[in-house]
Order: structure tokens, then C-alpha cells, then sequence
């Protein structure tokens, strides 16, 4: 027997494949990136009830982290279900000097030559060419002219690029007001930077995931997306940033966030990327979304004991709470191992030191510049 997963979004594309026999003591795995032949193991027990406990903790795992079952030709043809663009800065420069500025951009003629746009679920808009200074709505507003062209799209990334691109704060981005209507069916909205930013009016039946990733949020931003029509969200990650990098929320806003949007479905809220975790974690625990939430995400900020400890001293507010990521921190090693006790998947890996200079404490989130 032959039982074949694939598990795909926009950061990885795998297939994992398992192969055995009803009552036999050693069975085959083979998994790798999609489009490949991947990597091959074997594993032999001394019974077959061994064996046969391992295949399904084996399966039931992959189930837990998001694979799904299919069948090998459906392995063979889901390399084409997600596709990540992206040009160099000098393949930009070079086209727009032969061809004018009048010319479609590189980017877009690069999506018109790949044959199989109808099939994409997934699509990732890394780096344009010019992201200091040029926006991507060029490459939005032709998508959203031909919406026909990706007939199945699910899950749309724009700017997924590394600081030694563009750093995070300097990506110019867009208006994606028209891409509520365009794409309808569209179920996950993931943006990195934010200046040129805005959402408009949100109105989607179909998007469950949403997330800024920025030096600091505007609170227009923040304010639309509290606006936002999204009644099945049920993913919300907002890197809120620093005041010098473009973050201007005030509390009220956080509040409103929290308590005048409506998204009766959220379950996996990140207000991260902060220098004001106290404040943030207070507005969490006091929002009506608090009874709801099963995964809370602070990290990347400058988490410290008397953050970490506000959150013990009040769990019984976060009653189906399962998963706390704290990654990117200031906490102490006591505090560290009181988290690591508790019954929820807590992630506290990356433990900064706060910095001295002329007398004053200096404490700052993963990414501001």
C-alpha cells in the first residue's frame, strides 16, 4: 500500500510518500521538495505491530502540520500549484531602458509566459526591481484587469524579499483595494512593507488569513483592516513596529482592533514586532476575542518578565488557548523554563540582551529598519 501527502503554502512545496505492506515488518518513505525525486528511507522492526504503530504516528503527524492526503499522479501535478516571480534590479533597469517606461513591467511579462497560471493556488510576488522607490500596483492592476488568468488563486504573497533586497521598512507597496472583487475566492492576503499601503474597503467571504509584515504600521492600516468584512478570518498577524520606522497607532486604535472588528472565527491572533508588548498583551486579554483565541503571538518584540508574567498571572482569560510563540525576546532564563512547563505548545527560542548605553536600558523588536 501506497499513501501519498502533499503540503503546500507560500513558504514551502513538499510531498511526503509512505510505502507498506499490511503485515510486514519495514516500510518506505520518500519526501522531498515538489518537482523532485526527493529522498528515500527505510525503516525495519522486529514486529508488525511495530511497524504498523510507527506508519500511522508517522501519518497522523504530517496530518497535524498540515499535509494532505492525495494520490501520486496528484504529487506529480501539484508543482504547478505555486510559483514564486520575482527580477533583479538590473534585469529592471535594462529592460525599461530598451524598451521605455511605457513598456509593461519585466514582472508582468514574466507572469504572461508562464504557461500555467490557470492551475497557480499560490502565488509570490518576491522583489520588482526597484522596491525602494517603485510600488508593485503596476503588477496589481494588471492582475486585477485579468483576473480570468488565475482562476484558481488562493493564497497571494507581495514582497517576500530579504533585508539584503530591500530592507523591510523601505519596501514600497500598494493599493489592493480592487483585489477583493477581483479575486474573490482569494483566502490568504500576506504583505511585507508598508509604505503606499492600503487595503481600502475589505469585503471577502473567503479570506482566512491575513498578515502585515512592516517596521511599523500605519494607522490607517489599522484602521481598515478593523473595518475589514471578513467574517471567516481566522488568522490575524500584524507586525506593529516602531514609531521612528512608521508605526502611529495609539492605544484607542489597538482597542478598536480588538474589540469594534468583527471576526467571530479568529483563532490565531499575532500583534507582534513590538517595543510596547504590555500594552498590547493588556488589550489582548481584555478584547472580546480573548475566550476565542487558540494560538497567541507576541514575538519578535521586547517581551520581558513582568510581559511573560501578566500573561500567567491571567491564562484563565484565554481558556482554549494552545500555542504561545515568544520567539525574539528579553526574558530570563527563570522565566523561560516557567513557560516551558505550561500545558501549550510555547515557543521561546531567540533570547536577546537588553543593551547599556550612557546609564539607559536599550531594548528593540527583530525589525524596525
Amino acid at each position: 500500500m501506497k499513501r501519498c501527502f502533499i503540503f503546500q503554502d507560500n513558504k514551502s512545496q513538499k510531498f511526503w510518500n509512505i510505502e507498506f505492506e499490511e503485515g510486514g515488518t519495514s516500510f518506505h518513505v520518500n519526501y522531498g521538495r515538489l518537482g523532485t525525486s526527493g529522498q528515500t528511507q527505510e525503516k525495519s522492526f522486529a514486529t508488525a505491530e511495530a511497524c504498523a504503530k510507527e506508519v500511522t504516528k508517522m501519518i497522523a503527524s504530517k496530518v497535524k502540520k498540515g499535509y494532505t492526503e492525495t494520490t501520486e499522479e496528484g504529487v506529480k501535478n501539484a508543482k504547478d500549484e505555486a510559483k514564486w516571480f520575482g527580477i533583479e534590479y538590473d534585469e529592471y533597469e535594462s529592460y525599461r531602458d530598451k524598451a521605455g517606461n511605457d513598456a509593461p513591467h519585466p514582472l508582468i511579462l514574466k507572469l504572461q509566459k508562464y504557461k500555467n497560471l490557470d492551475t497557480l493556488k499560490i502565488l509570490v510576488l518576491q522583489n520588482w526591481g526597484e522596491e525602494y522607490e517603485d510600488n508593485p500596483q503596476e503588477i496589481l492592476d494588471w492582475m486585477t484587469d485579468h483576473p480570468e488568468k488565475f482562476p484558481k488563486l488562493e493564497s497571494l504573497t507581495v514582497g517576500d524579499m530579504g533585508f539584503e533586497t530591500c530592507e523591510i521598512s523601505w519596501i514600497m507597496q500598494a493599493n489592493y483595494d480592487r483585489i477583493w472583487k477581483a479575486f474573490p475566492n482569494l483566502k490568504e492576503l500576506h504583505v511585507q512593507g508598508r509604505n503606499d499601503l492600503t487595503f481600502g474597503q475589505i469585503e471577502s467571504d473567503s479570506l482566512v488569513a491575513l498578515s502585515v509584515r512592516c517596521g511599523g504600521l500605519g494607522a490607517d492600516v489599522m484602521q481598515e483592516i478593523t473595518k475589514a468584512k471578513a467574517p471567516n478570518l481566522k488568522k490575524l498577524v500584524l507586525y506593529l513596529g516602531v514609531d521612528d520606522y512608521g508605526f502611529d497607532c495609539t492605544p484607542e486604535d489597538i482597542h478598536a482592533l480588538l474589540n469594534d472588528s468583527d471576526f467571530p472565527h479568529l483563532i490565531n491572533l499575532g500583534l507582534c514586532n513590538t517595543d510596547i508588548p504590555d500594552l498590547v498583551l493588556e488589550e489582548i486579554l481584555q478584547s472580546k476575542y480573548a475566550a476565542q483565541l487558540e494560538v497567541l503571538d507576541l514575538s519578535m518584540s521586547t517581551t520581558t518578565d513582568e510581559t511573560a508574567q501578566m500573561l500567567l498571572d491571567h491564562l484563565d482569560q484565554l481558556p482554549k488557548l494552545k500555542e504561545i510563540d515568544f520567539h525574539y525576546h528579553y526574558l530570563s532564563d527563570g522565566m523561560m523554563a516557567k513557560l516551558k512547563k505550561l500545558p501549550y505548545k510555547v515557543d521561546v527560542s531567540g533570547q536577546e540582551e537588553a543593551e547599556e548605553y550612557d546609564g539607559e536600558i536599550y531594548r528593540n523588536p527583530m525589525f524596525t529598519e
